[in-house]
């Protein structure tokens, strides 16, 4: 298990910053229920997730189009909505991959307190 990020408050704003594109590409691997998401998150390190931030992301994600979701029975207990990726959240997906390489180097680089800033 990847160490997962401390549940401070600027890390927590990092992670709801990455959480649609963590949940797309969990769903790359297969259709799954948000509680499964959640842990399979926090296994790669996100950190933990409340329900009052994971399914209202998975909700705009269903809006958007990039996820669909249907109700499976419960082998015990009740039934669990799971979710799936759609053709538009792949695509969504691959933009998000193809695009994050630049994007971090970006954050990096403003954060990173060595680099020249522009004098006014």
């Amino acid at each position: 298990m990847i160490e997962p990020m401390k549940e401070l408050g600027a890390l927590r704003e990092w992670q709801r910053g990455v959480l649609s594109a963590g949940v797309l590409a969990t769903l790359a691997d297969g259709a799954a229920h948000g509680y499964a998401i959640a842990q399979y998150l926090q296994h790669m390190g996100i950190g933990s997730l409340k329900v009052g931030i994971l399914y209202p992301v998975l909700n705009r994600l269903e809006a958007d189009g990039l996820v669909n979701s249907h109700w499976s029975e419960g082998d015990r207990g009740p039934g669990k909505k799971v979710f799936e990726l759609t053709v538009l959240g792949s695509q969504q997906l691959q933009s998000m991959r193809e695009e994050w390489p630049r994007f971090a180097t970006a954050v990096a680089n403003l954060l990173d307190a060595d680099v020249a800033r522009p004098q006014n």
